[in-house]
């Protein structure tokens, strides 16, 4: 591959089937980075608490301070990027994270590793949020919400391969080797930013003033925007739902006497339909409109729904119907999540990086409520709950989705008359 015919080509939106498809998978392992480094240390955290001599409690902060990281970074980034340029700011980041990452590696105390995480966050979060604004850069709208329709599966799948990885390790090595790993990662994307990726933001489109009052005037504008909140809703709601499984399953199934190695592999079931769905949705992009695929995952999660309510109704409730509702729900969310993520960057692609930063700040704030939620009552959290809870959470999400879109019609009716 020419590298400088390829930057050239991916400007102009001219590059091959093979050179596009490369470029996609390359994002999406630079969007990957956060969660592989989030989570791949979660199975050696008995040993790192053991190692550092200190509680499981404080050993858990350095997922806290990963989150706040996470959470703190994504917005300033988003600004960052629209205003000095994607490339510019990833050439600063990504150095800093392999810093991070070698402190981890290094640490002797559990206050330093905690400090290290955090600085591991904040640097990260800027690839998940320019990863997901490159896209909208380079490619026209239809073409940019295929790549999204990759992307979001991908990434997704990450948080459910991490701890897989870290599994494996932890027979072979000591906890260092997980960051390692993150740390080899993060060369591999380091050398795709730095030999392969153009910037994408020209100056003439970048944004001209970053005063307090020029982005609190942004915030205002797309905070007011009816569609965005309508996609930004469908986002956090699908992530939601998402969360009461992903957080609840293993004290859900852990009740009903499965091993921990069993409850691994029950989160495929629940993830490979997402990723199905998720292509399907980038196929039907072709023909059908945003609106069409936000309309198919809601009267999914619908029946989901229903599903889930004849099932405690009759007491059918185990491990094979939960499964199948499982797979339903989260199946649907492939045709939410990934299509009004998109939808909402590409809706104001002039400010994608702020808009791109903001959607993931509120999802990752939906994913906490949810996961709080599930902490808050673990102590009576059984398949029951869960039942209940994803009712709730599905019909209260519907509703308010109707109601937004029904908004979102009829302001766009007033705009055209």
């Amino acid at each position: 591959m020419n590298i400088a015919e390829f930057k050239k080509n991916l400007l102009q939106d001219k590059i091959s089937s093979a050179q596009e498809w490369f470029f996609i998978i390359s994002v999406s392992l630079l969007c990957m980075i956060v969660f592989i480094s989030s989570d791949v240390f979660l199975p050696f955290l008995p040993e790192m608490t053991k190692y550092f001599n200190t509680s499981m409690s404080l050993s858990q902060m350095s997922l806290t301070a990963f989150i706040v990281g996470l959470s703190l970074g994504q917005i300033p980034h988003g600004l960052l990027s629209d205003r000095f340029g994607r490339k510019s700011i990833l050439n600063l980041m990504i150095p800093m994270f392999l810093l991070a990452t070698l402190g981890c590696i290094f640490s002797k105390n559990i206050e330093f590793f905690i400090i290290c995480r955090f600085f591991q966050a904040i640097s990260a979060s800027a690839c998940i949020v320019i990863g997901r604004s490159l896209f909208s850069d380079v490619f026209e709208p239809l073409k940019a919400q295929r790549a999204f329709a990759v992307l979001v599966p991908l990434v997704s799948l990450s948080p459910a391969l991490a701890p897989s990885i870290g599994g494996a390790l932890s027979i072979y090595f000591s906890w260092r080797s997980s960051f390692v790993f993150v740390f080899i990662f993060g060369l591999i994307i380091s050398l795709f930013v730095f030999i392969f990726l153009p910037e994408t933001k020209p100056i003439e489109k970048r944004t001209k003033n970053l005063s307090l009052l020029s982005i609190l005037n942004n915030f205002y504008i797309m905070l007011t925007d009816l569609k965005l909140l309508y996609y930004i809703f469908i986002v956090c709601f699908s992530t939601a739902v998402w969360w009461v499984y992903a957080a609840g399953a293993p004290l859900m199934f852990h009740k009903m006497d499965y091993s921990a190695a069993i409850i691994g592999l029950l989160y495929l079931p629940a993830v490979i339909p997402y990723f199905t769905t998720s292509l399907i949705a980038r196929s039907l992009l072709k023909t059908k409109s945003v609106n069409y695929i936000l309309n198919i995952g809601i009267n999914g999660m619908m029946i989901s729904c229903l599903l889930l309510f004849l099932l405690e109704s009759f007491n059918a409730l185990n491990v094979w119907t939960l499964m199948i509702s499982v797979t339903l729900v989260t199946g649907s969310n492939g045709f939410l999540l990934s299509t009004a993520m998109s939808a909402g960057i590409l809706h104001f692609s002039k400010n994608s990086g702020l808009v791109s930063g903001l959607l993931g700040t509120l999802q990752l704030l939906a994913g906490a409520f949810s996961a709080a939620l599930i902490g808050l009552f673990a102590n009576v959290f059984d398949k029951h709950y869960y039942v209940n809870l994803t009712i709730l959470f599905i019909v209260c999400g519907s509703i308010l989705s109707y109601v937004l879109k029904r908004k979102v019609i009829k302001h766009e009716a007033i705009k055209s008359f």
